[in-house]
């Protein structure tokens, strides 16, 4: 009986999370770090509350970048939220997986209005609250990972080009 309520729950979960709108924003990544990256994972997650597990995610995962690849595009969801930020993990010889964000702030905020973002809002499927950034225009966009810092709070820099 738990199992069937469970199983319910998940689908229920999960349904909500087809309201996410398809954005006309495609996003590739090109690895200029000089280093391998064996994860790259674009866009941010909804979440229903703080005491929920359940969660709309609208990220695109990439996989492993090698050092000067390009891949290829992948379609984006959820508005701003679908490319509004960049995580990558890779190893250091010492560590099994370092981890590197892009920094909500200025540098690249910058890259998205250089490339004519405007504010935008997306509401959150399963509570209605509205979450609010800088949608890019419709069009197709290289993430170009350019350096890196390490440290208490490991920073990717981003470039972005619209192609």
């Amino acid at each position: 009986m738990l199992l069937c309520i469970l199983t319910i729950v998940m689908f229920y979960a999960c349904n909500k999370c087809d309201n996410k709108p398809l954005n006309e924003v495609r996003v590739r990544i090109e690895n200029n770090l000089g280093i391998d990256v064996n994860s790259v994972i674009v866009g941010g997650t909804m979440y229903k509350s703080v005491d929920s597990f359940s969660s709309c995610t609208l990220t695109k995962h990439f996989g492993k970048v090698s050092d000067g690849e390009t891949t290829e595009y992948r379609d984006t969801y959820g508005n701003h939220m679908g490319y509004d930020g960049l995580r990558i993990d890779w190893e250091d010889g010492i560590r099994d997986a370092l981890s590197a964000t892009t920094e909500q702030g200025d540098i690249f905020t910058s890259e998205l209005l250089k490339n004519g973002a405007v504010e935008d809002s997306v509401a959150n499927v399963y509570n209605g609250k509205m979450t609010y950034g800088l949608r890019l225009p419709d069009g197709d966009y290289t993430f170009i990972m350019n350096g890196f810092t390490v440290g208490q709070n490991p920073q990717v820099d981003v470039e972005i080009r619209l192609d």
